[in-house]
């Protein structure tokens, strides 16, 4: 099953930069969802570091696994300056 940024958004419509209960960023949006997809419980983090986002990356799109960590960190940036469009633009080129 294919899944669409659409999608994604649309299981986890309220990032935010600011850990609290039942909060996440948009890259532990995608560590769940990766997380839930592959099995891979030890990725299901709501607010990732970087090693943990790039490590997700590769393992749903290995072919990425060079970027992953550029990646990452683009996404954490974005996402820490308040920039949720262009975190979830990052993670639609992923998908």
């Amino acid at each position: 099953m294919t899944i669409t940024i659409d999608d994604l958004r649309g299981r986890f419509p309220n990032p935010t930069s600011t850990p609290g209960p039942g909060s996440y960023c948009v890259g532990g949006a995608f560590c769940m969802f990766v997380a839930e997809r592959l099995d891979r419980p030890d990725l299901a983090v709501l607010f990732p570091d970087a090693y943990l986002l790039a490590e997700a990356i590769a393992s749903y799109r290995p072919v990425l696994r060079g970027r992953a960590m550029e990646l990452a960190r683009r996404i954490i940036v974005c996402n820490d300056r308040g920039h949720t469009e262009q975190a979830w633009g990052i993670i639609e080129s992923i998908l």
